[in-house]
């Protein structure tokens, strides 16, 4: 979903009308845009919460079923993600309004939501690898190397975050 075309059409008369005034459009579209992107960013952090509260799941099973040895790379995927998520959802929007001193074009906006696009598009790969996790609880073995991949998962998209962050400043 491109919540940018949700944000627009939303848009009532009054908006259009208002859109009209010379300087406003723009100053308003970067509005739109800024929204647009915090609406994804909450998506996406919601979804880290979700694979996270699955990760919460397997510990309680690994804690009732004996494999406490098993804990400490659960816990670290469950505080990773728990961070990223808490990352993604403050960060920032990347443009802070008609009197900013740092003013971002549209096109910069737009990059900064294809780039938060592309990291929904990896949300089923962290999904797979926690689901793998799970399916392996009873095989301790299987676990870790299902927990190793996982961390490799959560890596891959601190990266891809990070990289968002970087776009910023470079344009800053």
């Amino acid at each position: 979903m491109d919540y940018r075309d949700r944000i627009d059409s939303d848009k009532g008369s009054l908006e259009r009308l208002i859109g009209r005034i010379p300087g406003y459009r723009g100053y308003k579209d970067r509005e739109l845009s800024r929204e647009a992107d915090k609406l994804l960013r909450g998506e996406i952090s919601g979804k880290f919460s979700q694979e996270k509260d699955r990760l919460l799941e397997v510990q309680r099973q690994l804690s009732r079923g004996g494999g406490l040895l098993l804990l400490g790379d659960i816990d670290l995927a469950v505080r990773r993600l728990e961070t990223l998520a808490d990352t993604v959802r403050t960060a920032t929007y990347g443009y802070a309004g008609l009197f900013a001193s740092i003013n971002i074009r549209e096109e910069e906006l737009g990059a900064l939501y294809d780039h938060d696009s592309a990291l929904l598009d990896q949300l089923p790969v962290l999904e797979a690898a926690v689901g793998a996790v799970q399916s392996a609880v009873g095989d301790a073995t299987a676990v870790r190397e299902a927990s190793d991949k996982l961390l490799e998962v959560i890596s891959d998209l601190r990266r891809i975050w990070d990289a968002r962050r970087d776009a910023i400043m470079a344009v800053s």
